[in-house]
Formats: structure tokens, sequence, C-alpha cells
């Protein structure tokens, strides 16, 4: 704008972007094959959509043969102002809208979840779309004074608007689960269950300081960090209510009832939900927090020597949640909970102070850089995941209330036939809250801390090679994890035939001494736990359903060694090989709901203990290649050149877990109970169970059940390992998996006087060798991770043993087709070669 005074830039980026959905399912038809073949059927998922069309007038979508856009626009302005010599200005703006449209989550549904996948397909009206804007104005100035002092200020604005909607729902219609028969999902419909008024509204305003002094061989840097936040978040689960029902017929004849066949009951749903808003005039309750981070800081470079930098650094961070909200004073009455706790949910956890000593180097041993060790150690604040917070404020009994019935009866006032009405069994405003779940922190919890310390060899072997050994290790100070309160210490345990399985259970004991069918919770439904029919449900005596306290735990650790060797070539060839070796431990893998932090990590003990296991992104092997090769050439003004690079990514695949379909131990989760790997078939009770109706129905036998669980159990590595023990957390992987990436770049070069003219034109390559095989890069995935399907107790009869009864099931409900194999080949676009045209052209 003014030369080499005042300079603008200015960016914009379009992204239209159209995808598959992941692994391009396709329902089952006769004769049709594929390892992209879900097991759900064309025929039943036609069937129920004519059905859902006819009777309500409501079109699902389709379950197939559809695609997910991703679009953003991104622009990006900056002025940049040289004040004087010592001062330079710098204004910078940011814009973003941006939308993808997501497949339906899987949580709270049948195992196997909502799918796409091998079992399952839901409708595309159940998808939802996640929409992220952002616009942001930040400032900085930099100034100097002198040879000795410096100073950095910055201040900026950003606000982030994040939320939801439901782009393919062509009316609102509550959300529909339904089962295949054989306990696993088969499909989806309705508004997807996280996304009505789910909106985060976040403004943040940020200012930070850093001055330096330059001091000789020191350099000094105090500085000061803060953000200040405003967030306003709508989060209620199943807020349009929610369904669950065993098979396609038993949903049929809930809505006509009708009964399934003739002299049978009418089906019943095996589950609802709803979350409804309990402020006086029905208005839905959105939790406002406001929040600030204050940090300060010090830090000292030293040039100890010519060859030796030592930094020293103290770090402090005060997060403070200054927000008034509700007290539950109904809730602080209650007494009874695990560990005698009484909770008040006007109060935040204590403003602590959050120190970080840090210190580390970097020393060229013999000062000739030839080789040099670097390295360092400290306690480490990230930045606070506030949205934790609001969980407290969103789930404290005052602003939202919930009912969750299980297997609700066909008649009296617990009975839920289904309805198209969302608010057919939303109680009216300013209803008593007499149902809810609660989100509460432990006053003395502190956000987030882990010791870090690291060491790194690099070192010149002489010929262009360069060796690298780095190791670094990670332990958790103030770690993350969550109690349910309302889950009492057990008062049983499981009767495995010789006492190997014996976790905990929460069933009530009925009068034989036998886990019952009802859940053992302090406050509950009538029937559940602390309420009996003479205990009426009340404000002052309501049923909760979980109450999730956020503590502190120091488990976590994490560990990770690395070993590189590089080389360059004069030809213009350079190739590196690297090899990562990891490990890593956490009590919990994190979220943003508390109900589901803690109802997602999968247990075989009390699932409120505090222990770890593999982490979920623990990747334990990583192998690294990379090999280029550049041929230039010049003939005046006229030159280029062509640049081939290979890149080799290899690594042991996804942490997963096995666990049983159905609810083991009576913790009201169908989906957390570790299994216990059978050593013969003694260890486990299979019940017989039949494939198909009417003259083409089988009968499984148990026996045959065994036969094949064995040698299933036989065909995998993990679970034959893991004979006469629970399957771990996180224990089992996918096979490894090896990625080749080509990039070919062509470049032409002209030079007309000072300005050089470049055109580049590259090749991009991903996946290359699928190219050649569909096999190779292909990263492999579960058929199955809940392959035994937990049925009931054997409670009657004069032989009754009180043990559990398991049934391995057949992959399909209509014919027996048995399960052999655990994984199979993925289908999404990542395990398939993509490639890219560019064209780029750079002036000078």
């Amino acid at each position: 704008i003014i030369k080499n005074k005042l300079f603008f830039f200015a960016n914009y980026e379009l992204e239209r972007r159209s995808d598959g959905v992941p692994g391009n399912w396709v329902a089952a038809r006769p004769g049709l094959t594929g390892t992209n073949v879900s097991r759900a059927s064309a025929a039943d998922l036609d069937r129920l959509s004519t059905f859902i069309k006819s009777q309500y007038g409501f079109d699902p979508g389709p379950y197939e043969g559809y695609t997910l856009p991703s679009n953003s626009d991104k622009a990006t302005f900056k002025i940049d102002w040289n004040i004087s010599t010592n001062h330079k200005l710098s204004v910078k703006y940011n814009y973003l809208k941006s939308f993808s449209d997501i497949v339906p989550s899987g949580s709270g549904a049948l195992p196997q979840g909502r799918g796409p996948n091998a079992i399952a397909l839901p409708y595309l009206a159940s998808f939802y779309r996640i929409n992220n804007n952002l616009q942001s104005v930040i400032g900085e100035l930099n100034s100097t004074f002198g040879s000795k002092f410096a100073n950095t200020f910055q201040m900026g604005y950003s606000a982030f608007r994040d939320f939801r909607a439901m782009p393919y729902l062509p009316s609102v219609f509550p959300l529909v689960d339904i089962g295949n028969g054989a306990g696993q999902q088969l499909t989806a419909f309705g508004f997807e269950p996280f996304t009505a008024n789910n909106v985060l509204n976040s403004n943040v305003f940020q200012i930070s300081d850093n001055f330096t002094i330059f001091a000789g061989k020191h350099t000094f840097t105090l500085g000061t960090y803060n953000e200040f936040y405003k967030f306003q978040n709508g989060f209620a689960p199943n807020y349009n209510s929610g369904y669950q029902f065993p098979s396609i017929n038993a949903f049929i004849s809930n809505a006509t009832q009708t009964p399934i066949t003739s002299g049978t009951a009418i089906a019943n749903p095996t589950r609802f939900s709803i979350q409804y808003s309990a402020l006086p005039d029905g208005s839905f309750p959105f939790a406002n927090i406001k929040a600030a981070q204050y940090s300060f800081y010090a830090q000292d470079e030293y040039q100890a020597r010519r060859n030796l930098r030592l930094t020293l650094g103290l770090r402090a961070d005060v997060p403070t949640v200054p927000t008034e909200i509700q007290e539950n004073t109904n809730l602080a009455n209650l007494t009874g909970f695990r560990g005698g706790e009484r909770f008040n949910t006007s109060q935040f956890q204590k403003t602590s102070l959050l120190f970080s000593p840090r210190f580390g180097f970097n020393w060229d041993v013999n000062d000739d850089r030839v080789t040099q060790v670097r390295g360092g150690l400290g306690i480490f604040t990230g930045r606070v995941p506030f949205v934790w917070v609001s969980n407290q404020a969103s789930n404290n009994g005052v602003l939202f209330g919930s009912v969750q019935i299980n297997n609700p009866p066909a008649t009296g006032v617990n009975a839920r036939p289904f309805s198209p009405d969302i608010d057919k069994y939303r109680p009216a405003g300013a209803a008593a809250n007499t149902a809810y779940n609660i989100a509460i922190t432990n006053p003395n919890f502190k956000f987030p801390q882990v010791f870090r310390t690291n060491v790194g060899v690099d070192r010149n072997l002489g010929n262009g090679f360069i060796l690298t050994f780095d190791g670094m290790f990670t332990k958790d100070l103030n770690g993350v994890y969550h109690q349910n309160a309302n889950l009492p210490v057990s008062a049983q345990n499981l009767r495995g035939p010789d006492g190997s399985d014996n976790r905990p259970i929460y069933f009530n004991n009925n009068a034989a001494g036998f886990p019952a069918t009802t859940y053992n919770r302090i406050y509950g439904q009538v029937g559940q736990g602390g309420l009996t029919s003479a205990t009426a449900i009340s404000a002052s005596n309501p049923n909760i359903s979980d109450l999730i306290v956020m503590r502190n735990t120091n488990k976590g650790y994490s560990y990770n060694l690395t070993a590189e060797l590089s080389k360059s070539f004069a030809s213009g060839f350079y190739g590196k090989l690297a090899y990562s070796f990891t490990d890593s431990r956490s009590v919990n893998d994190g979220g943003s709901i508390a109900q589901s932090i803690w109802r997602d990590r999968v247990i075989s003990g009390d699932p409120n203990e505090n222990v770890q296991s593999y982490s979920n992104f623990l990747t334990r092997h990583r192998i690294v290649g990379v090999a280029s090769y550049r041929l230039p050439y010049d003939k005046g003004k006229v030159g280029g050149s062509t640049t081939i690079s290979l890149f080799y990514n290899g690594s042991t695949g996804n942490r997963y877990s096995y666990t049983y379909a159905g609810d083991l131990n009576g913790d009201a989760q169908i989906a957390n109970d570790l299994i216990f790997v059978p050593r013969n078939q003694g260890d486990i009770l299979l019940r017989d169970q039949t494939i198909g109706t009417g003259a083409t129905a089988v009968v499984y036998t148990g026996a045959q059940q065994w036969t094949d669980l064995n040698a299933y159990i036989e065909q995998d590595s993990y679970l034959s390992s893991r004979r006469g023990q629970f399957t771990e957390r996180n224990g089992a992987e996918t096979p490894f998996v090896s990625r080749l990436d080509l990039k070919v770049l062509q470049e032409f070069t002209l030079k007309f006087g000072e300005t050089r003219h470049a055109f580049q034109l590259s090749l991009d390559v991903f996946n290359a060798l699928n190219l050649i095989d569909s096999k190779f890069g292909n990263e492999q995935t579960t058929i199955t991770r809940s392959p035994i399907t937990f049925v009931g107790y054997d409670n009657t009869g004069a032989a009754a043993t009180g043990r559990p009864v398991f049934q391995f099931p057949s992959q399909v409900t209509t014919a027996l087709v048995r399960r052999t194999d655990t994984f199979q080949p993925g289908n999404s676009i990542a395990n398939r070669w993509q490639a890219q045209v560019g064209l780029r052209y750079i002036f000078n």
C-alpha cells in the first residue's frame, strides 16, 4: 500500500468435497457378494421403509448409495504496518464457514453401533451435519528498545459458532433403533440422538505480553497470556425422544398394536428415552458459562558455553470459572451415594494455582556439530477443557429432566407404545423435575497436568549419514476419570464355574439368591434399587439414572522410543528410515460428555474402579520411510527439474476391546463388559438358538456353538492368548498395515530479466500399491467386537446354577451362517488408492 511501510495480504480458499459413505456399505441381496456387503438385508430395510412411509408419511431416506458433502470457505486478510524502525504492527482477520455431514453416532445403540458397517445400515435421514464457523481478529505489536529490550504485545477476539443440524430429515421424528433379532443393531431412523439443540457458541478474548531482556549470555523472558471465555452450550441427548426395538417385526407390532403372530402379545420397546426442559416456560435450557485462564511465566535461556545452551522456566496457570449456577436443593439432601458423599451442584471445583517448572538443554558434545545431545523435563498444563465444566451446568437436575425406561410394560403409567409425536411423553413445562442424570465435579478437582521428559541424540556419521535417537516419557499428574456415585458397592459376584470369572454384579437379589432383572441403583425407578412401590417418586426423592463425578487420577503414562537414519547424496537422492515404539496406558481416553466417558470405559470389575489399561490411541509399532530423487536441468533462461518421491508408512492397527453383547453385570450398560475367554466348554453355558422361521428354521445347539466358538477363539491370536482370563480394554489390535504414496513433481522455469517464472505440475498417488492389488494398503477391520451375547441367568428350576447364559450368534438371523473370522478388508476411502493433480505458477 505504501512502499516499505504498509502491506496487505489476502487469501481465499474454497473446498467442495463429496464422499461416499464410509465403507461404501450396501445391503445384502441374493447372489450379491463382496467385502462391502453388509449383513443388513435389503428386503428387510425396504419392508421397513415402506411401512414407515405408509404408516406415518415419513420418508427415512435411502440406506445405501448416497454421498456426504464436506464444504468450507476460508478467508484471511492481514495488514502489516512498519510504524518505525523499532515498532511493527500486524492485524489479521480470519473467516471460516464450513460444514460436514456425519453418520449417526453409535453411542447408546445396540452392539456394533448404528453403522454403516458390516451389521447395520442406517437410513440417510438419521445423518447429521456439523457446522463450524469462525471469525477472529488478532493484533500484534512488536517493539525493540535499543539492543537490550524487546516486547511483543498481542490482543485478539474470536467468535466460534459450532452447531448441528439434520439436513436430510423431512420432518421432526423420534429416533428409532432397531435390532436384527440377535441382540445387534440393524438400522436406525429419525432424529440423531445428540443433535437437537446441540450448540456451542464461544466468545474468546485473549491478551498477552512477552518482555525480553538480552543480558550477555542470558536471554530473559517475562510474560503473561490470558484468555477470557463466554460459552453458550446446548446439549440434550434424546431431547426428541428415542425408542429401541429388538427387531423390525417388534417395531411394526408395537406401532400397529398387532401381535407378531397369532396368540402372542404385542411387542414392546426394549427402551424408551427422553430428556426434557424443566424450566417453567418449557424453553430449552442452554448452559451459559463464563471462565478465564490466567497464565504467567518467566524463562532464562542461558548460553553457558559456546556448545551448551540451558533453558530454565516457570509457568503458573490459574483457571477460574466465575459463573453461578442454580443449586439442586433436593439432591443436596439425598444420602447414601457411593462413598457417603453429598453433592452441591452450584459449586465448581476450587480455583487452584497450577505450577509448571521446566528445564531444557542443547549440548554440542565436542563443539564440532558431530554429536548433539538435547532434552528436557517439566510439568505441562494445556488449554483447559471447559466443556467438562459445562456438563455440570447442563446436568444439574434443575434445567433438565430425563426418563429412561428399560423394557417398559404394555400397560400402566410406564407403558411407552411408539408414537411419531416427539412430545407424546414429554412432561408439561414447570412439571416437577423427578427424573434426571447428574454431572458434577469434585471440589478438589484440578485441570489436567502431566510430567514429561525427553532426551535425543543426533550423530553425524559422515558421508551424508545422520543418525538420531529420541526417547520421551509422560506421566499423568492430574489425569481425569469419572465415577458413577449412584452405583453402589456390589453385594455379590458372578458365579463362574470355578470362580475364575467372579466379577462384581449389580443386580438385585431375588428370593432364590440369583440375580433378578432389575438394576441395583441407589436412586432409580420403582423396583430398581433404593425405591419401593411404597416410595413415591417426587422432586425430593427423584429417579436419578446416573450421578457422574469427575475426579483426578495419576495412573496414566506413555513412552516412545524412535530411531532414524537419513542420507543425502550429491547425485540428488535423499533417503530416510525411522522406527518408533510406543506404549500408552490411560484410565480413560477422554470425551466431552461426562456420562458417556463413564459408560464407554469397558471393564471386567467395578465400573468405578480407578484402573488403567491400553490407550485407545496407542500405535505400538510404526515404520516411516522416505526416498526422493531430484534431477535438475538448466539451459540458460530455460530450466526445470523432475522430482520423484516415495513415502512409506507402516504401523500396527487400531486398538479395540472384546465385550459381551448385553448387560452381564447389571450396571445398565449393554456394551461395557469385557469377555472372560473360556478355556474349555465347562467355562461357558451356551443356550440353543433357533435360526430362521418356519420350515427353514434351524436349531443351533449349545454344543455346536461351542465347537464354532472354540474354533473362532483359536483363529484369533489375541483371544487364544487370553484363555482363562479377561480380555483387556483396548488389548486387541487390528493387523499391521502398510501404505506407500508416490509424488511426481515436474517444474519448468523461465527467466526474463530479473523475474523468474516457474510452472509446477504435480501428480500425487496416495496408497499407490493399492493400484496394483486391492489387498495392498488395506487396513482390515473387525467383523464384530461383541462375538458372544449374554442372554440371561440360569436361575429357574431345581437345577438352577445361577450362572450366566450366553449364545455364540450366527452372523445372520434368517439362515445359519457360522462366524469364523475376526477381520475383513476395510472399505473406507483411506483403504483405496486416490490420485490428485496440481498446477502451480510462481513468480518473483
